[in-house]
């Protein structure tokens, strides 16, 4: 009985802080200032940007490996999931378990890592979590893309950079590369 009481348990958003490193946590920072909202902000919170991340990266079909090729770093401590947003990134987690296609496991396992509840294996919990940090990190890359590194056309309805790419955002959310 001893020994289970030292064992990790493995459950989404509650046993690890989200890191963005490298490129995606200055990917953070130009969408994403703490604690303020000024002209680079498009996110009040960091896990708000990374949940939409998240989504994105799903819809897009874009997974990328994570940047630790320098110490930048962007923490989403466990006490901030817990305060309102474990129910939002849980919920994600669990649409991207189900409809992810791309690791070739069949509905019933998909489901069964999406819903149940008890103990998962450590390789099971480490493969979700960079499943699903993949995906955010393919969201952040697309949503740097389209807004902050998205040049203003002459065709753009508005003249100002961070308005205009919010509204090319909206008009073509996923598929919006097309400048790169």
């Amino acid at each position: 009985m001893a020994g289970k009481a030292n064992e990790k348990i493995y459950d989404y958003f509650k046993s690890d802080p989200i890191i963005l490193n490298g490129k995606f946590a200055r990917y953070a920072d130009d969408m994403w200032v703490q604690n303020r909202i000024d002209d680079r902000s498009r996110f009040e919170k960091l896990v708000d940007l990374y949940a939409t991340a998240a989504i994105i990266g799903f819809r897009k079909g874009s997974r990328l490996a994570d940047d630790k090729m320098s110490d930048d770093k962007r923490t989403i401590p466990l006490d901030v999931i817990a305060k309102g947003h474990y129910n939002r990134l849980y919920t994600i987690m669990q649409v991207i378990l189900l409809l992810d296609d791309s690791r070739g496991l069949e509905a019933k396992e998909k489901a069964r890592m999406a819903f149940d509840g008890g103990n998962k294996t450590e390789k099971d919990y480490t493969d979700n979590m960079e499943l699903f940090h993949s995906y955010a990190r393919g969201g952040l890359e697309h949503l740097h893309n389209v807004l902050v590194r998205r040049p203003v056309n002459p065709d753009d309805e508005f003249s100002d950079a961070k308005i205009a790419n919010v509204m090319e955002f909206i008009k073509n959310p996923i598929n919006n590369d097309e400048f790169l």
